[in-house]
């Protein structure tokens, strides 16, 4: 189950009656194994003060009252913010090694086969299963048109090489699920070599000095000595 943060997120969608949430989980993957993870909710300002006003207690309450540190050891409260006529709350967890960040996904639900850097590669491959959880089952949304999803997305070092991803954008993958599906995720990246970036530098910089090589060499060939100047 994708329970804490999930959880949380349904009693929301439920009393609110909402029409649209995303669920929120943003992973930030280095290449020493460290990073962050954010998570949270985001919900249309409208559709907020809806369900604000039904439920008779405010999203700033709720976000406040949250605590998203999971099985991360960590008490991490919620940030609240309202803007470009969105309200979110969300969190971030930080974590020292590919290990903790397994942990973490597992606490929220996700079954984790692959995590890490594999030879010159980073591999993940999970899933994440909501088979069990319908927002029909909710007794409040009976009559509701609901729509909520999760935005699962992952940034890892290096190259991106293949992927079932929705979406890449450069090296952050990006996964959506509802509730009642079951998400297989895979991702590849190509951390080892060196960088593109100073490959390209480096070309440059060589282009440049052989450019320089053959114009000291024009010049030297051309060049005359100070005795061929002198008559016999």
């Amino acid at each position: 189950m994708f329970s804490k943060l999930y959880r949380a997120s349904m009693v929301l969608t439920a009393a609110a009656m909402l029409t649209s949430c995303t669920f929120l989980f943003d992973t930030n993957l280095q290449r020493d194994g460290s990073g962050t993870v954010e998570l949270g909710f985001r919900v249309p300002l409208v559709e907020a003060r809806t369900m604000e006003a039904i439920g008779e207690i405010s999203l700033e309450e709720i976000c406040s009252e949250a605590d998203f540190g999971a099985g991360s050891g960590q008490s991490v409260d919620g940030v609240y913010v309202e803007e470009d006529g969105t309200i979110s709350c969300t969190a971030v967890i930080t974590f020292d090694t590919v290990q903790d960040l397994a942990r973490i996904y597992e606490d929220y639900g996700v079954d984790v086969d692959t995590l890490g850097k594999q030879g010159q590669r980073f591999e993940f491959n999970a899933v994440l299963d909501l088979e069990d959880i319908s927002l029909e089952d909710v007794i409040w949304l009976e009559d509701a048109d609901v729509d909520a999803d999760i935005e699962w997305r992952l940034t890892m070092p290096g190259t991106p090489v293949d992927s079932n991803a929705d979406e890449v954008d450069d090296s952050t993958f990006i996964w959506h699920v509802i509730p009642g599906e079951r998400l297989e995720m895979h991702a590849t990246s190509r951390a080892g070599g060196i960088p593109f970036a100073v490959i390209n530098v480096a070309a440059a910089a060589a282009s440049v000095l052989v450019l320089i090589g053959g114009f000291l060499l024009v010049t030297r060939r051309h060049a005359v000595r100070p005795e061929e100047n002198v008559e016999n």
